[in-house]
């Protein structure tokens, strides 16, 4: 049986560290809406496994540690050389270089509901790929998205 725990995301992601070493996977509910519109917040939940450098491309949601130990949750965009840059899915900027000792984590599942999608799922790296060819303009769309939203809550 699955046991299910809830606590402080840094507390968690402490101990998933122990858990990632005996080779176990920690899901863990989306909580941020950096990630939308492929995630969305407290809705999604995904699941992570220990980091394996040499499997890690671009495309791949990983979670990282900022400088400050801030835990985030982003898309690879690219590799340089061993550095990362990470997008949030719905950010119109760049984050990077990421070092490789700050990256914990890789995405293999996302839940919804009780459905599961593979992380390596062709569909959604296609439609990931493409919307982060939108990385620029995606201000834009999320502006939008924002008012069309509150139009239909009034």
């Amino acid at each position: 049986m699955t046991k299910i725990l809830e606590a402080p995301v840094c507390s968690l992601l402490e101990f998933a560290g122990i858990l990632f070493d005996q080779g176990k996977s920690v899901r863990l509910t989306v909580t941020g809406s950096s990630m939308q519109p492929f995630l969305r917040p407290h809705i999604d939940s995904v699941e992570l496994v220990q980091l394996d450098l040499s499997t890690v491309k671009t495309g791949d949601i990983a979670l990282f540690r900022r400088g400050n130990g801030e835990f985030v949750l982003h898309r690879i965009y690219s590799i340089q050389e061993n550095h990362y840059f990470f997008t949030g899915d719905a950010q119109t900027f760049i984050e990077g270089p990421i070092e490789a000792n700050q990256i914990i984590a890789r995405v293999t599942t996302i839940w919804r509901g009780q459905k599961n999608i593979s992380a390596s799922n062709t569909a959604l790296r296609v439609a990931a790929k493409t919307w982060s060819y939108t990385i620029f303009p995606r201000k834009v769309i999320n502006y939008l998205r924002r008012k069309l939203s509150a139009a239909q809550t009034n």
